[in-house]
């Protein structure tokens, strides 16, 4: 097969890797990774926009397209390589808000009767005014920045802000850009549970937790991920394992019967 793979880093790297066995791999990316070179047959060089790629695609013409970057998801790349038959490891953006809004993915829980699943939450807008009083029905709050942040856009209270003021001068300096979600602070381990997701059937991936801080005894700000652990964690027992394959493969089906596509790729399920 001829595989386009869509980014340049880390994650790239082992998808290049893995899928270079019997396959022609070309990558295209916005700078060289050395060990990626080494295996690709081509590497494109350019600015990670939908038009750029979607040329480039067009130009190699690849059985498959593998994304890496989510910000790509929020654009119309998918959809337009699928539509020429260019198959796309990566969901369409309407099925990709999962991952692109932490609001959307909010209210489509409560929506479609997995609210039980959500913590208590509220959207502040840009023109929301009674900012203090909204935080204040909540014991203690984690602010989120709604859409794409590169795993860098949750503020929680305690860690990285200690007081409500401190905490409502975060919301208001990011209100300039984006809305904000409040969300109430919840205590545990917590862990991601993958979904690889054909459109029909869902292979679930062993639980996994990342070390999201940066700096020794996780004392810095939250990062974009800098490594796995993947063991037996003795938090979780395999009837908690079971709820949470469940519910990604519930919220799978649902989502593409709301929208009538199918959703290929995969679901990064957040447990706590």
């Amino acid at each position: 097969m001829i595989i386009i793979i869509i980014g340049c880093g880390g994650r790239e790297n082992i998808l290049s890797e893995k899928l270079k066995n019997g396959n022609e791999i070309y990558c295209i990316g916005s700078w060289i990774n050395p060990d990626i070179s080494t295996i690709v047959k081509d590497y494109g060089i350019t600015e990670m926009n939908e038009d750029s790629i979607f040329q480039y695609c067009r130009n190699i013409k690849p059985d498959m397209v593998v994304v890496g970057p989510e910000t790509l998801l929020n654009t119309d790349l998918v959809l337009r390589c699928n539509s020429i038959g260019f198959k796309c490891i990566a969901p369409e953006k309407q099925l990709a808000q999962l991952e692109t809004s932490k609001v959307f993915t909010r209210n489509f829980l409560t929506e479609n009767y997995f609210g039980n699943f959500n913590p208590k939450y509220h959207l502040i807008k840009q023109h929301d005014t009674h900012i203090y009083n909204i935080v204040m029905q909540f014991e203690r709050f984690v602010i989120k920045l709604d859409g794409l942040a590169g795993g860098k856009g949750v503020f929680v209270q305690g860690d990285h802000f200690k007081t409500i003021e401190e905490g409502i001068s975060i919301i208001e300096k990011n209100l300039k850009n984006t809305n904000v979600l409040i969300e109430e602070k919840l205590l545990g381990d917590e862990f991601s549970l993958f979904t690889l997701c054909d459109g029909t059937t869902c292979i679930h991936l062993p639980p996994v937790q990342d070390y999201k801080r940066a700096f020794e005894n996780d004392e810095g700000p939250n990062t974009g991920g800098m490594g796995s652990i993947m063991d037996d964690f003795d938090f979780l027992n395999t009837n908690d394992i079971s709820i949470c394959e469940k519910l990604n493969t519930d919220v799978l089906m649902k989502i593409q019967e709301i929208y009538n596509i199918p959703y290929v790729g995969v679901l990064y399920g957040s447990f706590m």
